[in-house]
This record gives C-alpha cells, structure tokens and sequence, in this order.
C-alpha cells in the first residue's frame, strides 16, 4: 500500500501519508479512507505528509477528488496542510491540489515542514 492513515487524538488530526507511485484509484482509495477515519473521529483537520509522493497520477485526477470532495459535501470549515514532495514534478502536482481545492473554497495550505503544518492546523480560525 503507498498510504497510510494515523489519527492523533490528542490534537484531532488525520494524518494520511502518501509514498511511492500512486494510481488514480490508490488516491481515490487513500481520500476515501480519509474521509471515514474523520467521520469516525469528528474531526476536520487534515495532514497530508507527501514526502515521499513520487506521482503516479495526473492533475485530472487531483481534479476529479476536488470534485469528489464537493459532491460529498466536504466541509468548508475543514484545514488540510500539505507537506511537499521531494520530487519536483510530483511538486507541481501538489501545487495544482492546492490551487483547485482553494479555487472551491476548501482551506488547504502547503508546507515544506511538518512542524509549521501541525501549528497552522491548531491555530484558532
């Protein structure tokens, strides 16, 4: 599997990190399961660690999950930091998820460090 999902309870996070070279059903598959684990928990923050992402998919399928989330009635009020990859082409492709989701009013933010991630997602809104 090239994903894995933690919850920190402590800070009510879901963490999902991504590695390795992702098909667009394994990204499907990785939000979905996401998105359960924080139904599961109530929670609505988000760390996507991508690291170690190295592509495997398209901006068409980072644009079709932007469409998945909002036909499910993703939640606006939800924070989703973004780690980058390494690569810079799978770079690019966070870029892109970045701009999308903001550009349907989802709060996602990148950054180069998990530290400054998990402090942006506990700021108060």
């Amino acid at each position: 599997m090239t994903w894995r999902i933690e919850f920190d309870a402590e800070h009510g996070i879901v963490e999902t990190l991504y590695s390795g070279w992702m098909s667009p059903s394994e990204l499907k598959d990785a939000v979905e399961a996401t998105l359960s684990v924080a139904r599961e928990h109530a929670a609505m923050r988000y760390l996507s660690d991508c690291a170690g992402l190295q592509g495997g998919h398209s901006v068409f399928d980072l644009y079709g999950i932007v469409d998945f989330l909002e036909s499910c009635g993703f939640s606006r009020l939800s924070k989703e930091a973004v780690i980058f990859p390494q690569l810079e082409h799978a770079a690019r492709e966070v870029e892109f998820w970045e701009t999308s989701s903001k550009n349907r009013g989802f709060n996602v933010r990148l950054f180069n460090d998990r530290d400054s991630a998990i402090a942006w997602l506990l700021e108060s809104p």
